[in-house]
């Protein structure tokens, strides 16, 4: 997926789909600084081991569903996650075996 700065640079990152993550998407510092976002603030969060921390937020646009969409980037060392927010009105089907297919569509009501 793409991730910019609402005027900046341009960056495919691969993202992990974790679904116990209910934000949007992470992205350690080295990629926040490559593709050149600006904080926004902080937000509170649980670490694995339960402890309080304070994750330094940015905003970023995302192409998503071929689309433009902004969304909160929070900074986390590690692999890109792509969280459950970002997923909201998607139908997410995936292969649970080495190398299975992932499927991302949004859900049509109505049609």
């Amino acid at each position: 997926m793409r991730v910019r700065e609402n005027d900046g640079f341009e960056l495919e990152v691969v993202f992990v789909i974790d679904t116990g993550f209910n934000s949007f998407v992470t992205l350690p510092r080295a990629l926040i600084l490559q593709v050149g976002l600006l904080p926004t603030g902080y937000s509170q969060a649980k670490s694995d081991d339960e402890q309080q921390v304070q994750l330094p937020v940015f905003e970023a646009v995302v192409e998503w569903d071929g689309n433009p969409k902004a969304v909160v980037v929070l900074q986390v060392e590690g692999s890109p996650l792509l969280g459950m927010a970002l997923l909201a009105g998607f139908n997410l089907n995936l292969d649970v075996v080495e190398g299975g297919s992932v499927t991302i569509r949004p859900i049509r009501r109505g049609v």
